[in-house]
């Protein structure tokens, strides 16, 4: 898939009671077809979903702006891109969701 003529990264984002395991087989699906795709875990959230039941801790201490900014950082790391990257699930309210893309695209 030529970087220059489609996006070729795909973004999940898992919901805010879930991990990026909520997205495993949606990884496999779409990087056999040629993507390259991340599926980041909010901060304090990359353990896997039994951890989080046993010690819900980061659930009870992450906020919005942390995990917005968390993927405006990860968006950031994928360098000069030409496309923006396709965002899958933002479990966001509208307004917040909206803002995190925005200022994404900004940066380009």
């Amino acid at each position: 898939m030529p970087a220059t003529s489609t996006p070729d990264t795909i973004v999940l984002v898992h919901g805010f009671w879930v991990t990026p395991r909520s997205w495993e087989q949606w990884v496999e699906r779409y990087e056999r077809k040629g993507f390259h795709v991340l599926a980041p875990a909010y901060p304090g959230f990359d353990v896997e979903v039994e951890a989080l039941n046993a010690d819900p801790t980061p659930i009870e201490h992450v906020t919005v702006p942390q995990i917005v900014g968390h993927l405006e950082a990860v968006i950031g790391e994928l360098g000069s891109i030409r496309w923006l990257p396709i965002g899958v699930g933002v479990d966001l309210d509208d307004r917040n969701g909206r803002s995190w893309v925005t200022r994404t695209h900004r940066r380009r």
